[in-house]
């Protein structure tokens, strides 16, 4: 089985409901949330655009307040900061919708290759 791939938040929000992922992917959020030190609760019963809105917010404030935990998140995450560098230094306005794909699509990936082949 092959990692489907996914290049916009519409297709990675399909994706985590059409694979019956989106509770495993609000647990690792929190689990890496509650590893960085932050009181951050993703709900589950929250839906994958609600879910991902709450994310953005968190990385909004995140990037305006606590820019150390911010590095801290991309590290526990497995991010590459070059890539989130290469973001912000473009200062866009959707800076943070970009970051929050990024951050989703590889927690997305994680929980995927969890049920795939553990």
């Amino acid at each position: 089985m092959q990692l489907p791939k996914v290049t916009t938040n519409a297709e990675l929000l399909a994706q985590i409901e059409g694979n019956s992922l989106y509770n495993d992917l609000v647990n690792q959020l929190n689990k890496d949330f509650e590893v960085i030190g932050t009181d951050v609760n993703f709900l589950a019963t929250e839906n994958p655009l609600d879910l991902f809105e709450f994310l953005q917010e968190v990385i909004t404030q995140l990037l305006e307040k606590h820019f150390e935990i911010f590095l801290n998140l991309l590290y526990r995450i497995d991010i590459n900061e070059h890539e989130i560098k290469t973001i912000i230094d473009k200062m866009e306005t959707d800076t943070e919708q970009q970051i929050t794909f990024i951050i989703l699509k590889r927690e997305w990936k994680k929980v995927w290759f969890k049920k795939n082949y553990s």
